[in-house]
């Protein structure tokens, strides 16, 4: 290094371990870490799980309110009883 002539050159980041996990964790958070993994990947996928439950009502919504500004309450019940018994039917 020219500009600091007394100066080491650095050690690489390998030769010192991962600075963000001290050796003495190392082990304990190795055995805990695929238990706490899935438990994420769990309540991430029921979660993700709801809001689709959620989004999919508030829509179906949306558009029952759509087709009763242009179409009688009658037509609109006729319309989802059909649909049902077709949902029915696949099962």
């Amino acid at each position: 290094m020219e500009f600091f002539p007394d100066a080491a050159e650095p050690t690489p980041l390998k030769a010192i371990g991962n600075p963000t996990q001290p050796a003495a964790l190392a082990p304990q958070e190795s055995k805990e870490m695929p238990n706490r993994q899935r438990k994420i990947d769990r309540l991430s996928q029921e979660q993700t799980n709801e809001f689709l439950r959620r989004s999919s009502i508030t829509y179906l919504e949306c558009c029952v309110s759509l087709m009763l500004t242009h179409l009688s309450r009658e037509e609109v019940a006729a319309i989802l009883e059909q649909e049902a018994n077709m949902v029915r039917e696949l099962g």
